[in-house]
């Protein structure tokens, strides 16, 4: 669309048209002059000139046409511009309102940002914090343990009879005439109410020092490792099944290699473990806690590592107990000789 009026085309075509009946009318007298019998001549000249000035009149017409239109398309554009110039402020009011509502929105979601880091925080501290209490308990009570049997061991090189309150364990309950595996639940049930884990997870490598509990839900897992439900307890023979969040205690599982020792301590003292093989495998593969050969530890948590979602594997730690793992070399350096005599 033309903008504004250009007066340049009007003028070039008037003088188009002014030199184009000049020239004729030159030639055309011209001719005249130079012939003798010019009366037959002259007609035709008078004719060509005749149209030579209505074509010039009709460009002359088309450039008046043209700079009609052209002045037409300038009151147009005029107006235009006269509208969008008007509207500029509504515009420039909306475009501010925008950047206000951008402003307020990126506030709100930098705020939402620090609350969940705040909570996220918070979460990790009272982790921290829960961990190192479950630990002092457990400590407390390994120290009354000790002094329990310290008292127990004096009073049979004494040789007094124990009485109805020796048969009672701690917690003041009277275990003589329960049975065994009802005495385990009720341990087990009485720990995890009051607290105390079952046993210390220690891995010297990564200097990881967590209690464990019963257990695998989130709960239990934000301050702790967990026993997965169906392996064999601490203190007894089997596998022992432990699970950890990877983005909290079992992080550093990444660090350790096959030949690092790994210790459970639990109330009636420590194991020690050996790592001997580490597995990457699916959540559904549960054969890797299966009861192996000799007494053994399997630690269980999410991988990759650093997945963002729910990971879609899981990194698997197996560790052998030490002195079962003395055993097996013994036997296995003395069956050779053995086996040479036998021949």
């Amino acid at each position: 669309m033309i903008r504004c009026a250009n007066p340049l085309p009007l003028i070039r075509s008037l003088n188009f048209c002014a030199n184009q009946f000049l020239c004729k009318s030159i030639v055309t007298a011209q001719n005249t002059l130079g012939n003798s019998d010019g009366s037959e001549f002259l007609k035709r000249s008078a004719f060509s000139g005749a149209i030579s000035a209505a074509d010039s009149a009709r460009r002359i017409g088309c450039a008046i046409a043209f700079s009609y239109r052209v002045a037409s398309d300038d009151k147009t554009a005029a107006g235009t511009d006269g509208a969008v110039e008007d509207s500029t402020p509504d515009r420039n009011h909306v475009r501010k309102r925008g950047r206000d509502v951008l402003k307020w929105v990126q506030r709100l979601l930098l705020l939402c940002g620090l609350v969940l880091v705040g909570v996220y925080g918070a979460a990790r501290i009272e982790s921290f914090i829960a961990s190192r209490a479950a630990l002092k308990k457990f400590a407390t009570q390994e120290t009354e343990l000790d002094t329990n049997n310290k008292s127990g061991d004096e009073t049979v090189s004494s040789g007094t009879e124990p009485s109805l309150s020796d048969s009672m364990n701690s917690t003041g309950v009277d275990f003589s005439r329960w049975d065994e595996r009802r005495v385990r639940a009720y341990k087990q049930n009485i720990g995890k109410q009051s607290g105390v884990p079952l046993a210390v997870l220690r891995i010297p490598k990564i200097q990881l020092e967590v209690p464990l509990f019963e257990g695998t839900d989130d709960f239990t897992l934000n301050h702790a490792v967990g026993r997965i439900v169906g392996t064999a307890r601490p203190g007894e023979p089997g596998n022992i099944g432990i699970a950890g969040h990877r983005d909290g205690f079992f992080r550093g599982l990444k660090d350790v290699s096959v030949g690092d020792a790994i210790e459970l301590k639990t109330l009636q003292g420590t194991d020690t473990y050996i790592v001997d093989e580490i597995q990457i495998v699916k959540p559904e593969n549960v054969e890797v806690l299966q009861s192996r050969p000799v007494s053994s530890l399997t630690l269980v948590t999410c991988y990759p590592f650093y997945f963002f979602g729910s990971a879609p594997q899981r990194y698997i730690v197996k560790a052998s107990l030490l002195r079962e793992k003395k055993r097996e070399a013994e036997s296995s350096t003395l069956s050779p000789p053995s086996a040479a005599n036998n021949r």
